[in-house]
């Protein structure tokens, strides 16, 4: 039995039917468009216990709540206005991180004695596109042009835009950006 993924959020109109959920034998995940469109969230599956049942399938259920975390590199900064607000597109090509992934260590974190992000943690997929909309006068716009410049790896995380806002109109996939961290170079 395929993983069952619950959406904790309302899904904008302008996304029905082109989040697709997809399992493989080591992962759930959602894509966006078809199968082969960037991955937004990913999920690792438990592992089946094989020796008590080989023929067994993991039924497993997991949550989204939309977040969309994303490991890469800015490869194009856009300008583009929409009626009287001047926007940045910030398209970062990479992979996201699993769907429970925080780049900041939470409160729990620390208090199991997690200080720091895993340092062998990469994102998944690293040659899709995804493109963040920034207000073109924000930090995360000088920010996301400091990577471009300095060629640094970044991790970006965002949500699909509500429909009221209609940055789908200039942009496929419209990810409004909610945090943005610079990675230093090796």
């Amino acid at each position: 039995m395929p993983p069952q993924i619950s959406l904790k959020w309302r899904v904008p109109a302008y996304a029905q039917g082109l989040l697709i959920p997809g399992s493989d034998d080591t992962f759930a995940y959602i894509h966006w468009v078809d199968g082969d469109g960037p991955t937004l969230a990913y999920w690792a599956l438990p592992e089946a216990d094989a020796e008590a049942n080989p023929s067994s399938t993991v039924n497993a259920a997991f949550e989204w709540d939309g977040r969309i975390v994303v490991g890469g590199f800015v490869e194009r900064l856009h300008i583009r206005r929409l009626g009287d607000v001047e926007l940045v597109i910030a398209e970062i090509v990479g992979g996201v991180f699993p769907a429970q992934y925080h780049n900041l260590p939470t409160l729990a974190d620390m208090r199991e004695g997690v200080f720091s992000r895993p340092a062998d943690l990469e994102p998944a997929d690293d040659d899709h596109t995804y493109p963040f909309v920034i207000d073109v006068d924000s930090a995360f716009a000088s920010l996301a042009q400091d990577a471009l410049v300095s060629g640094l790896a970044v991790d970006a995380v965002g949500r699909l835009a509500d429909d009221g806002q209609r940055f789908h109109e200039i942009c496929g996939l419209p990810l409004l950006m909610e945090s943005l961290t610079l990675l230093a170079s090796d």
